[in-house]
Formats: structure tokens, C-alpha cells, sequence
């Protein structure tokens, strides 16, 4: 799993996603989100699933948790599947 975070000042925060997101990355995965908001706290969230390939019930957890905690989150490029 590899996250990346690219900051905005119009936009808001990029997090870019890569790889799988399972109970084994999840953990990793939204510490790196979670730290990302923390450094970069204003605006919107964009989470870019782009070459995100797949995501368990663990990688979903985290999504929900990051909405719950944030009022501007959406999630662009994701699989039809």
C-alpha cells in the first residue's frame, strides 16, 4: 500500500492511493491518512482510488471513520467494481 498526500491551497488535500487495502495495510493506511489531515487540517479531502485495486471490509472501516471525522470528503477515480 503505498499513500500520498499532495496540498492545495483552492483544492484542499490529495491523497493518493496505491496497491491493496486489507486488514494487514489498512492500520498503515489510515495512520498515513489520519497523520496527512493532521499536517494538512483545512479544506476538502479528495482520496484518489485511481490505482487502488482492491479494498476489504477493513479498507472500508478506514473510509468511513475518515467521513465520520470530516465534513468534505469524496473519493474520485474508483473501479466500477
Amino acid at each position: 500500500m503505498n499513500i500520498t498526500g499532495i496540498f492545495e491551497n483552492e483544492k484542499g488535500l490529495t491523497i493518493y492511493l496505491q496497491g491493496a487495502m486489507d486488514s494487514v495495510t489498512a492500520p498503515e493506511a489510515e495512520e498515513k491518512i489520519m497523520g496527512l489531515r493532521k499536517e494538512y487540517p483545512e479544506g476538502e479531502i479528495t482520496l484518489d482510488a485511481e490505482k487502488l485495486h482492491y479494498v476489504s471490509s477493513s479498507g472500508l472501516r478506514v473510509f468511513l471513520k475518515l467521513c465520520k471525522q470530516e465534513k468534505n470528503v469524496k473519493m474520485i477515480h474508483t473501479s466500477r467494481d
